[in-house]
Order: C-alpha cells, then sequence, then structure tokens
C-alpha cells in the first residue's frame, strides 16, 4: 500500500463520522475521544476507529521508522466498546507472522505519519486541509505545542523527511493530491479557510 492509498483509505473515515455527528469532525464533536484535543493526532484517529477499523493506514510506507514500528490495533486489549455497548475484537493480518503486534494506544504518535486538522467539518470548505503527510516545516508557519497554524500568508513547504519534492494531501471532499512545495502553497491560498490548524504526530 503507497501513501497515496493509504490516505484514501482514511479518507472516508471523517465523512462517515461527520454523517454520524452533526457534521462534525471529532475534534469538533461533543460526544467524542478526541472533543477539542491539541495534543494527540493518535487520538483523533482512534475516535473514528469504527470507520477506520484497523490503524494500518495510519502509517505511511516511505515514513520508515514509523512503518516498520506500525501499530496493527487502536488498544492493547484488542477490544473497543462501540455506541451500541456492544465489545468489539480485532484480529490483525500480521497474526503468526512472528512479527510484533502493536496497539495505537501505547505507541501514540509514533504509529501515526498524518496531520489532522482542527476545526474544519464537513459542510463548509470542501477543499479545506484534512489530513496529509507529517513531513512540514516550521519556518514560517506558528508552532503551539503539536499544532501548527498558518493562513495564505505564511504557509509551510514540505521537507525531504518522507518524500522527495512534495508530499501527499486528503481534502475535505475526498480528493488525494501529490503537491510540489509550490502547489501547497496555491492550496493555501484558494481553500476558503483563513487559519488553517494541523494537529501533528510530533
Amino acid at each position: 500500500m503507497k501513501c497515496r492509498d493509504c490516505l484514501k483509505a482514511l479518507g472516508q473515515a471523517p465523512r462517515i463520522f461527520a454523517d454520524d455527528h452533526g457534521g462534525k469532525f471529532p475534534y469538533g464533536a461533543t460526544n467524542s475521544l478526541a472533543f477539542t484535543n491539541e495534543t494527540a493526532a493518535w487520538l483523533h484517529y482512534t475516535a473514528m476507529w469504527q470507520e477506520i477499523i484497523a490503524p494500518i493506514p495510519l502509517a505511511c510506507p516511505a515514513d520508515r521508522g514509523r512503518y516498520t514500528n506500525r501499530a496493527d490495533f487502536f488498544t492493547t486489549s484488542r477490544t473497543i466498546t462501540n455506541e451500541a455497548g456492544e465489545i468489539v475484537r480485532f484480529t490483525s493480518s500480521r497474526e503468526g507472522s512472528g512479527a510484533s503486534l502493536r496497539a495505537l494506544n501505547e505507541i501514540q504518535n509514533r504509529g501515526v505519519s498524518y496531520f489532522i486538522a482542527l476545526e474544519t467539518d464537513a459542510a463548509s470548505h470542501p477543499s479545506a486541509l484534512l489530513m496529509g503527510d507529517r513531513d512540514l516545516s516550521t519556518n514560517t508557519a506558528s508552532v503551539r505545542g503539536n499544532v501548527l497554524a498558518f493562513g495564505s500568508s505564511n504557509p509551510p513547504s514540505w521537507t525531504s523527511l518522507i518524500h522527495r519534492d512534495g508530499g501527499n494531501l486528503l481534502f475535505v471532499d475526498g480528493s488525494v493530491e501529490w503537491t510540489t512545495t509550490s502547489q501547497l502553497h496555491q492550496r493555501v491560498a484558494t481553500n476558503g479557510v483563513a487559519n488553517n490548524r494541523l494537529l501533528m504526530p510530533w
């Protein structure tokens, strides 16, 4: 599975989640595990466990350290209680392979390659950034804790930490694009969002 494919696999989860939570993504949904959380990107993905099912796509294959140590389950117990109060147990395709199986609640952000946008909803700004590769520079953007904030006048740039000459972005409308730094800047300038706030998996 390539990075673009991982983001495509994740892309439907926020929209399905929003359909069930008044148009809100995990940050804005009051009954979400990640409601107003600005420190743990992994918790935002865990909040969408019913839509994602398994956390393996959270690690980009090109992000070698995180992909090698990727999570197979959301929790150590390999179970999660759904909204109906039913206990759901998970298995992994790597069971019996000799690989060390890990839970996202143990490795947390170390099992995540992608940022997730805060304060974005499903109805507004379909071209807004929603998820993307974590290798964004912090030279021009404002950094507060794990949140990278910027507008059209101070957008970040791609580094070469994961990919060369660019990175992948998932937008609110579910589309995925490979962008160079100049294309990223153009996207930020035209996405209709004055203040972008991205929770980074640092």
